[in-house]
């Protein structure tokens, strides 16, 4: 996915997807979210967050702790344990967002990334 991000106007930007059906990402031993992206040295540096929803309206954003890691010009992967999203129910998301930005700031920069391989596997992977 090719995402084009302007937080110049407002703090954020960010995609989401939504199910109808609350998935449940604790089948089959799974305990981790990963997804692979790739920057850009021309991007401007702004944080990157994976948010998650569950079926109660419980959300949680991850950030990434690199704050510059859209600057990279090379892929990588990046990690979550399921249990850094405290308080949402990994047996009932809702819906998932990728977020570039942060909200308690004004104006900020524009970039684009590329996202690839968002997955769900067992830590050992």
């Amino acid at each position: 996915m090719h995402l084009f991000y302007d937080n110049s106007e407002a703090p954020i930007s960010e995609v989401e997807r939504f199910w109808d059906t609350p998935q449940d990402w604790t089948r089959r031993g799974v305990d981790t979210l990963s997804l692979w992206f790739y920057g850009s040295p021309d991007n401007a540096a702004e944080p990157l967050q994976i948010r998650l929803v569950d079926r109660e309206g419980n959300a949680i954003a991850v950030v990434h702790p690199d704050p510059a890691v859209l600057l990279s010009e090379s892929w990588q992967q990046w990690s979550i344990p399921l249990a850094y999203f405290i308080n949402v129910d990994p047996a009932a998301i809702q819906s998932m967002a990728i977020v570039i930005g942060d909200e308690t700031t004004e104006g900020g920069g524009m970039g684009e990334v590329y996202i690839d391989d968002i997955r769900l596997h067992p830590v050992s992977r």
